[in-house]
This record gives C-alpha cells, sequence and structure tokens, in this order.
C-alpha cells in the first residue's frame, strides 16, 4: 500500500513457446495474476514476450521486443534467479554474452523440471522465448535472487569463480 507504480515501464524476461497467453503455465499469467494485477502499472507499461506468435514471426517479434526496450531507455532494473546450471532467464550454459533475445529450443533438464507444471514432459513446449545475455548486461542494475535450500554454492560460483560461459552467471561479475 503506499507505493505507486504508474511509472513504471515493466519487461518479462522470457516466456514458454509456444503457449497462449492464458494457458495456466505462462509466465504471462502467472506475473498477471500475481504481480500486475495487484499494482497500478498501466497496461500500455507492460511488454511481455509473445509466445503465441507463428513461428515464421518469432525473429521479428524478438526484435520488436528489443526496440520496445531501446525505445523505453533500456533496463534500469533487471530481476534474476540464477538456475542450477548457473543459467538466467533461458540463457543455458554455453550461450555467449552478446547474444540477444531470441528463440531458444529448452534442453532435456529444463523440460524434465517444467514436467510437472504440464503435467507431463511431453505437454512441455520444445523452445522458450528469452531476453539474452547481452540484453541483461546492458541492465543498468541487476539483481540476482537464489531461491531455496543449498544456493550458497551456486552464489559463491558466480560472485567467486571464473567467469565463463559455462556458467552464465559469472557474466554478472
Amino acid at each position: 500500500e503506499g507505493f505507486d507504480f504508474s511509472r513504471v515501464i515493466a519487461f518479462d524476461l522470457d516466456e514458454y513457446y509456444p503457449i497462449t497467453p492464458d494457458s495456466f503455465q505462462s509466465h504471462q499469467r502467472f506475473l498477471r495474476e500475481n504481480l500486475f494485477d495487484r499494482i497500478n502499472v498501466p497496461e500500455s507499461q507492460i511488454h511481455f514476450l509473445p509466445g503465441d506468435v507463428p513461428r515464421s514471426k518469432a525473429d521479428r517479434a524478438a526484435a520488436d521486443y528489443e526496440k520496445a526496450i531501446q525505445e523505453a531507455g533500456g533496463i534500469d532494473i533487471q530481476l534474476l534467479e540464477v538456475g542450477r546450471s548457473g543459467h538466467i532467464g533461458f540463457d543455458e550454459p554455453g550461450n555467449k554474452p552478446n547474444m540477444r533475445t531470441r528463440l531458444v529450443a529448452l534442453d532435456e533438464v529444463a523440460r524434465k523440471k517444467a514436467a510437472s507444471q504440464f503435467f507431463s514432459e511431453e505437454n512441455v513446449p520444445e523452445f522458450m522465448i528469452t531476453v539474452g545475455l547481452g540484453n541483461i548486461l546492458e541492465a543498468r542494475t541487476v539483481y540476482l535472487m537464489a531461491v531455496g535450500d543449498g544456493e550458497a554454492g551456486l552464489v559463491a560460483k558466480t560472485v567467486e569463480g571464473e567467469v565463463t560461459d559455462a556458467y552464465p552467471t559469472t557474466f554478472l561479475q
């Protein structure tokens, strides 16, 4: 109570692909129900990666998303969670720090992790559309969270480890 979010411009980090915005597993639906429906960010200032565009238009949608970020003046605050493999968003090990918003294939580990949300692994979409490491590294401020038991090792690797594409969070150093 008492906070005014009317000047906030928000950009989502990633979305399953293909998926409709109202699907139970959609990140857009989750963020609307758990955040945006509870605060006063104007609808015109909320941007989501499209999980429902035709595959032939996915690259154009990613480029348009990046253009919207640039037109908004870039990202002031980027909120992230460190993933078990050192990934952020769906920028998995092996991704380079100059990669941009794009469609990426989900690996077997990610698909298995998401299986319970989709009621079986075969229902998990094969792709994500995600903001790239290049976009993330351009943010003025990054908050990286580690959620859950046993995350101290992940944080130590991120903060003190060798900077390597084998552990993408290390690029935040």
